[in-house]
């Protein structure tokens, strides 16, 4: 994983979205200025057993910026930020902000802090978490919400389409 303190490139395309639709070659402290549409080409990813895999699956986020993210008022929207789809025209979250590169990051890490109901099955357009952001060095043990999603292998064998 590469050192958020650095001024590494980082893009879209490592969360699982198009070239053609992401931010290109954006450094981690610059607004993203493109961002997903509502018509872009969403990719997952999956191992050899078909079982969901958020990519990238490990992300070194600083626990300030997290506590940013949480403490902001009002919260950034996940659906708008993450996937540009909100459909709820009264939602109370900020659609408005310009995220960099590392806010973008914390609020995917956010995201996928919540489990997804179909956990690691999912092959919809998801912002919740499919396996444990922290996977196999989970300090939580089987006390995590994810706990069963723990040994899911990281290889992945296949990306599919979804719209």
């Amino acid at each position: 994983m590469r050192n958020p303190s650095s001024k590494l490139w980082r893009t879209k395309v490592d969360l699982g979205l198009s070239t053609t639709d992401a931010a290109i070659n954006h450094p981690l402290d610059a607004p993203l200025t493109k961002t997903v549409s509502h018509e872009a080409t969403y990719y997952i990813s999956q191992n050899a057993k078909g079982q969901r895999i958020d990519v990238p699956n490990s992300f070194n986020v600083h626990p300030a910026l997290l506590n940013e993210l949480r403490n902001r008022n009002p919260r950034l929207c996940n659906y708008h930020h993450l996937l540009r789809d909100c459909n709820d025209r009264f939602c109370p979250y900020d659609h408005n902000s310009t995220l960099t590169a590392r806010e973008f990051e914390a609020l995917t890490y956010l995201s996928r802090s919540q489990r997804c109901p179909q956990g690691s099955a999912c092959v919809e357009r998801c912002i919740k978490g499919h396996m444990c952001p922290s996977g196999r060095n989970c300090r939580h043990g089987t006390a995590c919400r994810h706990a069963d999603l723990h040994d899911i292998d990281t290889a992945v064998a296949t990306k599919i389409m979804v719209s």
